[in-house]
């Protein structure tokens, strides 16, 4: 039975990305509450490189590349995607992304993204450029965070292997620190970790409020102005992997943070809301390490991936995710196991 209740404008769900919109929101006046199940901020976020893909942004034009009115970019996404029923969807991404770096830049915490030489990861499309649209958040000091950067999640070399990471934050952890600075610096922006979602609060067919669990006790918090949903996938739940994939992989290989085990996809199919692309996923190899567990691995060179047949399937020098998804799909369509027993490929499946 939920004994304590607050009342916000608006609640974001999981302290990744979502960081991102609860500045937003925090930046227009709005009282506005992060909770995070973890005692650490950043999720999978943390671990990566923080590369955005945002054409025709300001930091592009910063680097000399000019992307026009975005129609090589919207061609690039067309022809990709191949359905007309998003549409809609791509121009909202491709409009909205360039006002939104223009606000985020207007924060000191923000300033300034950097255009990183990432090439369109699909160069033969329509669209595509060789220069690529990705931009990156520039490292910060971990002295300039305070007492806040021991709450941003470390990187997974050194979770994993003790590796030091100096004094220098970089990446997805950049972005993370960036944001949360920016967030709580509104004076409108609240932190609760080690608080999970438990289910959605709906009234009147509309969803007011999570119901939530911390320290132990159940909590009701209310939202006035809405609730943004972004905590994370669901790799780390076997159970919902299995109902979604095409191959029984269960997530004990996944490179996402443990705790992204899809409660808030859960919570939104409990109350009935449409879900998509549930069989879809970021795939990418990984090669095991001596703890039993991969890390991600972008691309080889000078050898080659076999399957359990003993045979070559994929160009390994392609990108991460395409050869991610040449895995999973072969593995599939064939039945042959094409890494053994997970879509992380064993480093003895490699052969120079």
């Amino acid at each position: 039975m939920t004994t304590n209740e607050e009342t916000f404008d608006v609640i974001v769900v999981g302290s990744g990305g979502g960081l991102v919109g609860a500045y937003v929101a925090a930046s227009r006046g709005l009282r506005t509450l992060v909770i995070e199940k973890t005692g650490l901020v950043g999720g999978t976020t943390a671990y990566s490189g923080a590369g955005l893909w945002f054409p025709g942004s300001a930091p592009l034009k910063r680097a000399g590349i000019d992307d026009g009115d975005l129609e090589e970019a919207r061609t690039y996404l067309r022809d990709l995607v191949g359905d007309s029923s998003r549409e809609d969807l791509q121009n909202a991404y491709l409009n909205a992304g360039v006002a939104l770096i223009d606000e985020l830049e207007q924060n000191r915490w923000f300033q300034s993204f950097v255009h990183g030489p990432v090439p369109d990861y699909y160069p033969s499309q329509p669209g595509a450029t060789l220069h690529g649209r990705t931009i990156f958040p520039p490292s910060v000091l971990a002295a300039e965070l305070g007492d806040n950067a021991p709450l941003i999640r470390t990187s997974i070399p050194s979770e994993r292997f003790g590796y030091d990471e100096g004094p220098e934050i970089n990446g997805g952890r950049a972005l993370i620190g960036r944001a949360l600075m920016a967030f709580l610096e509104t004076g409108n922006g609240v932190l609760r970790l080690n608080t999970a979602l438990e289910s959605l609060v709906v009234e009147d067919g509309k969803v007011v409020g999570v119901d939530a669990v911390s320290a132990g006790q159940n909590i009701r918090l209310r939202a006035t102005g809405g609730v943004i949903l972004a905590a994370g996938g669901y790799e780390r739940n076997g159970e919902l992997r299995t109902k979604f994939s095409a191959v029984p992989i269960t997530g004990e290989y996944s490179n996402g943070v443990v705790s992204n085990t899809g409660d808030a996809l859960s919570a939104g199919i409990t109350i009935g809301a449409d879900t998509g692309l549930l069989d879809e996923a970021w795939f990418i190899p990984g090669l095991i390490q001596p703890d039993g567990l991969p890390v991600f691995h972008t691309g080889t060179r000078g050898g080659i991936f076999v399957n359990a047949a003993g045979e070559r399937f994929v160009n390994e020098t392609q990108p991460y995710d395409q050869t991610g998804h040449a895995i999973y799909n072969a593995e599939a369509t064939t039945g042959v196991s094409h890494s053994p027993g997970t879509l992380a490929v064993r480093s003895d499946a490699v052969r120079a």
